[in-house]
């Protein structure tokens, strides 16, 4: 007997026993169906929060009071000194190796007002104009911060893209116009592009004014954040050494003592996303493993049941002239192809959980890149070999005699 008509006897024998094959294959489905369907959710995740945490920049460094990833020894950081006015100011005078732009941000919330258009509990921001090219704004009416606007403590303000389409009418430039903050007057010369959200919250909903303007109107006794800009990201870590030697020395850190600051950046968030969602890889692997035993020891008890009822078919091939290899290939190809088949269905039932819950939850796009798919075809077909095995040798084993005599 050829290939050809061991994979038709072993598909006829599936279809000949749909339940029985049905139930055989469940453990596989409900597997399958586990991994791909948490799997497909992570993979979106994963493009969704690469593709957010890009807008931070991977060549940008953020010298704070706090680190952005830091232990339970909360008032360790707490008791620290905040990042002043004055500490930029030194730190800007420094010369610097790899580091090419560095910006102050500091922020408060305040209402702003156009007309009788209020919007409440907006971030007004207070920079220099070096940032526009450290936070990689992009500016779609008018201009950015300049110099003078800084040196002279212009009331000049940019507005992001939310605050320009609440307040005004979007098919004119809104530039020139007079917006309150709080209860100062502000004049408009720039309206930033629309940069969308970060982990949820609107990039777009900002005012940003002059860094001494912001300080003489709002306050100097703020603590603030110091962001620096690294032209080539390979020397990032060279930056951050170079930064952390100058702040250390500003602040009067002694040499027996640990940094009074942090030195943040976006790999931070990404090696802790990174261990997370490895953590969560691994549950999954140990998951599919006992899905698969379960699915597996179920096929093999099936099959064993199988060859005890197929026991004078064996007999009779046997007796026509099949070998031993035959009916091994046809027992293992059936059981295979039953754990196939609870694969392939628990692919397409587990990406349609995904894509539910993607329609009834805040997850962003589900994707099934064809790896996922690659994976749970060989992963589904492989646990029906393995388990197929003994039942298989056994069925190739049987005496043709005592076979034939079977009932």
């Amino acid at each position: 007997m050829n290939i050809k008509d061991n994979i038709t006897s072993a598909f006829s024998s599936i279809w000949s026993h749909k339940l029985h094959s049905f139930l055989t294959s469940l453990g596989v489905f409900i597997g399958v169906t586990s991994i791909i369907g948490i799997l497909s959710i992570i993979s979106g995740l994963n493009a969704a929060f690469k593709e957010q945490l890009s807008s931070i920049g991977s060549n940008t460094l953020y010298i704070q009071k706090y680190p952005w990833i830091n232990s339970l020894d909360w008032e360790k950081y707490r008791n620290r000194k905040d990042i002043t006015y004055r500490t930029f100011y030194k730190l800007a005078k420094s010369d610097f190796k790899y580091v090419t732009f560095i910006a102050p941000n500091i922020s408060t919330y305040r209402m702003v007002k156009y007309k009788s258009k209020r919007l409440q509990n907006i971030n007004i921001i207070g920079t220099t104009p070096e940032d526009l090219y450290i936070e990689n704004y992009k500016i779609k009416y008018g201009r950015f911060l300049n110099g003078i606007d800084d040196k002279k403590t212009l009331k000049s303000a940019i507005i992001g893209y939310d605050i320009y389409a609440k307040l005004f009418d979007t098919t004119k430039t809104s530039i020139g116009n007079k917006i309150k903050i709080g209860n100062m007057v502000y004049n408009i010369v720039g309206v930033l592009q629309k940069r969308g959200a970060i982990f949820g919250q609107s990039q777009d909903n900002i005012v940003i004014i002059p860094f001494k303007t912001f300080l003489k109107n709002f306050g100097k006794n703020r603590n603030i954040t110091i962001i620096a800009a690294v032209e080539n990201p390979d020397n990032i870590k060279n930056a951050i050494e170079e930064l952390r030697i100058k702040m250390r020395k500003i602040r009067k850190v002694p040499n027996n003592k640990e940094d009074d600051f942090s030195i943040n950046q976006q790999q931070m968030i990404l090696d802790l996303y990174n261990k997370l969602t490895g953590s969560l890889y691994l549950f999954m692997i140990l998951i599919s493993s006992i899905a698969s035993i379960v699915g597996g020891i179920g096929i093999m008890n099936i099959m064993l049941v199988t060859v005890t009822e197929r026991t004078k078919e064996i007999g009779i091939r046997r007796a026509i002239g099949a070998k031993k290899q035959n009916i091994i290939f046809q027992f293992l190809f059936e059981s295979g192809s039953i754990s196939l088949i609870g694969g392939i269905f628990g692919i397409l039932a587990g990406f349609g959980i995904a894509k539910l819950i993607e329609t009834t939850t805040i997850i962003p796009k589900i994707s099934l890149p064809i790896w996922l798919v690659t994976i749970g075809v060989l992963f589904s077909f492989s646990v029906g070999i393995f388990f197929g095995i003994y039942p298989a040798y056994k069925a190739a084993n049987l005496n043709p005699v005592e076979a034939l005599h079977y009932e």
